[in-house]
């Protein structure tokens, strides 16, 4: 979903979901501006939420593989910098949630190392970016961010795009179990 900047009731600024104004967990996308969300809301509330074209709403049941959606999955992850190549038909949204996790926490990460205030990958800067075709400051900075988790940073060099890079780190943080509201991915 989206992040857009709110005043909050204690009169704070904090980037939050651009359809939910209470009972959310969000996990941002670096400062990508759009985070993946759950939200305790009313039927209703969740189907107007869902019809928005800047949403795709999850199924309840994680366990089930997107089959037939998969296209429509992979268009919407690419459509929001997320590499999406490796999805296939026979993975469970839960699967595909936990790679997304890792590619969302390392630029989180990234962003809180950095102290960037704009969406690393955006303008020059694709998912088919390669490695060599950064800055050297951006390279040092994958580098460096990579090093905070104890990555194998093998992969992040040379001619590996960015879509190649955030996959091989999101497969090595691999977090057993991640906890978003009352949902366990």
């Amino acid at each position: 979903m989206p992040l857009i900047l709110k005043t909050r009731p204690s009169g704070k600024d904090e980037w939050c979901p651009k359809y939910v104004d209470t009972n959310f967990s969000l996990m941002p996308y670096g400062k990508q501006n759009i985070a993946l969300v759950a939200a305790d809301v009313e039927d209703a509330v969740d189907t107007a939420i869902s019809a928005n074209a800047d949403v795709r709403r999850l199924p309840d049941d994680l366990d089930q593989q997107l089959g037939a959606a998969t296209a429509a999955v992979q268009a919407a992850l690419e459509s929001r910098n997320l590499p999406a190549g490796w999805v296939l038909s026979t993975m469970t949204y839960r699967q595909v949630l936990k790679v997304l996790i890792g590619c969302m926490q390392f630029l989180r990460r990234f962003a809180g190392v950095t102290q960037i205030a704009t969406p690393f990958i955006g303008g020059a800067v694709t998912l088919n970016t390669q490695f060599n075709q950064l800055s050297a400051l951006n390279r040092q900075r994958l580098l460096t961010v990579a090093a905070t988790f104890n990555l194998n940073t093998s992969g992040l060099g040379g001619t590996n795009t960015l879509r190649q890079i955030l996959k091989n780190v999101a497969d090595q943080l691999n977090w057993p179990e991640v906890k978003l509201g009352g949902i366990t991915i």
